[in-house]
This record gives structure tokens, C-alpha cells and sequence, in this order.
């Protein structure tokens, strides 16, 4: 059995052939006080992708069988990222109707597979070893071995190709993080060419509703800087945005792409549009 699934800072959507799963990728302590819940809180603000270079989640909870945490004398300790990746995977699954193994210490080493035995997955293109680890080592938990793939090339490939090389920029916008990645994309093939990370420029946060006039220009000027890095002196064929139609208006968007260069289409990608056929 095969899963195909999209992990961004919003949602995580798994899919087998007959059925699709989504919700957000975040934990809470389960009600009981030992554990972990998946899919709550939904908001951006506890999204674990946004947070995906952590050592551990800044809660504490009763411990749990299934929790490797450092255990305190109260008797609480701090879930890893990786028991909180296993927690929504585990979720994902179950809500897919496959049985993944349930970990209890020691009797860890005696499971055998059960349910997926593959997950392909497409992750945030700025994603570099450790995350992908973490979420390789969640997988394993629940069964599974994991094949990676990027957002970038997944969106630039979301639409069949033309019979020339195009070009394809490829923004994600994330709460705290923007990346620009240049995709050339074939009839044959997709591979990226360039990628370009900003930390510390969130266009969620930084062109919300409120946002003073000054703060959304320095944004704007710290975006015209990546997307000028990103693209170079070749423009691209399209641009394709992963994230909220509003995280950016339009029309600055399309103004900082324009500038100096031909005009470029701009498309808005839903998530839906990037999951594949796991038969396929």
C-alpha cells in the first residue's frame, strides 16, 4: 500500500487510491493528560512545519508509551517533534482506515509492519536534513518508509508541460518564512534550478489586515529582494503561489514581478491540486 502526502505549514492531506484525508499538522496534550491529540489547535500559530527545526514541543504533558521525552519528577515531560509527527501520521492514517502499530517502549523492536508500507511525500521546498529525518523517523513509527518530494516541483508539474522548457517559479508563503524556487520544467521532467529562503519574512504575518502602512512597504521592499535573487536576469514562464490567495495582495505581487521585466501569469495553487495518484 502506497500514501501520497502534501505536508504545508497549513495542512497535511494524505491520500491512498480510494480515499483522501487533510487537516492541519499540529498536537495538543490529549484530554487525559498522557499523549498527544492530533489536528488541534488549528491554527498557524502551533503548525509544526512552522516549527520544524525544534528539538522538542513547549508543553508538558503526563507521559505516555508512546512519548520519548525526558521524564521530570512531576511526572510530565517534553514530547520530541519526532513523537509529534508520529502522532499526526498515526491520525492521518487511521482516519485513512490503515492500521499503523501501536509503540509502547520496549515492544518497539518486536513490531512488525502493518498498514502503508510506503508514503511518498512532498515537503517544504526550503526543507533541508533534519526536518525530513524527523518526519522519516515518525514514519517509521507508524510502519512506513518515506520517499521525499519538494512543493516546488510538485506545483510546477501540477499541470502538464508544453513541448519547450519553461521556467516555473514557485513562491510558498509561509506565517514566518517565504521561499522562491525556479523550476525548469519539461514535458519529461521538473528539477530546480534555484531556491531562495528568507526566515524572517512571513508575508502572512507581514501583509495581514492591520499591518501598518510602513511595516507592509519594508515587507514588500524584503520580498523584491528574494524574488530578485530567486529570478536573476531570466524571468520565469509562470509563477505558481502556494498559500492563502491573501497572504500577499495580488497586485503587489504582481507589480514586484513585473518591474523592469516581461509580464509573467501568476497562478494560485490549492493544496488539493498537489497530491498525486499513489497507483500511479
Amino acid at each position: 500500500m502506497t500514501v501520497d502526502l502534501v505536508v504545508t505549514e497549513r495542512r497535511v492531506r494524505a491520500c491512498t487510491r480510494e480515499i483522501c484525508w487533510d487537516g492541519p499538522p499540529t498536537v495538543a496534550p490529549a484530554s487525559a493528560g498522557t499523549g498527544l491529540t492530533a489536528g488541534v489547535p488549528p491554527s498557524l500559530g502551533a503548525s509544526l512545519v512552522a516549527f520544524a527545526d525544534s528539538d522538542r514541543i513547549a508543553f508538558a504533558h503526563r507521559a505516555a508509551g508512546d512519548t520519548r521525552g525526558y521524564l521530570g519528577r512531576d511526572g510530565y515531560c517534553l514530547p520530541t517533534v519526532v513523537d509529534a509527527w508520529t502522532a499526526v501520521l498515526r491520525h492521518a492514517l487511521t482516519s485513512l482506515r490503515l492500521p499503523s502499530p501501536e509503540l509502547s517502549g520496549p515492544q518497539l523492536s518486536s513490531l512488525r509492519l502493518s498498514g502503508p508500507q510506503r508514503i511518498t511525500a512532498a515537503c517544504p521546498t526550503a526543507w533541508g536534513a533534519r526536518p525530513l529525518a524527523v518526519l522519516r523517523a515518525a514514519a517509521r513509527r507508524c510502519g512506513a518508509t518515506v520517499e521525499f518530494d519538494t512543493l516546488a516541483v510538485r506545483a510546477a508539474s501540477a499541470e502538464p508541460a508544453t513541448g519547450y522548457e519553461q521556467r516555473v517559479l514557485v513562491l510558498e508563503f509561509g506565517s514566518t518564512s517565504t521561499t522562491a524556487t525556479v523550476v525548469a520544467r519539461t514535458p519529461n521532467s521538473a528539477r530546480i534550478e534555484r531556491c531562495e529562503y528568507e526566515p524572517l519574512s512571513g508575508a502572512t504575518e507581514s501583509f495581514q489586515r492591520g499591518a501598518t502602512e510602513p511595516f507592509q512597504r519594508t515587507a514588500a521592499d524584503g520580498l523584491a529582494e528574494l524574488l530578485e535573487r530567486a529570478v536573476d536576469d531570466c524571468p520565469p514562464t509562470r509563477t505558481i503561489v502556494l498559500g492563502e490567495r491573501e497572504a500577499v495582495p495580488p497586485r503587489t505581487l504582481r507589480a514586484l514581478l513585473t518591474t523592469g521585466r516581461r509580464p509573467t501569469d501568476i497562478r494560485w495553487l490549492e493544496d488539493s491540486r498537489l497530491s498525486r495518484d499513489p497507483g500511479a
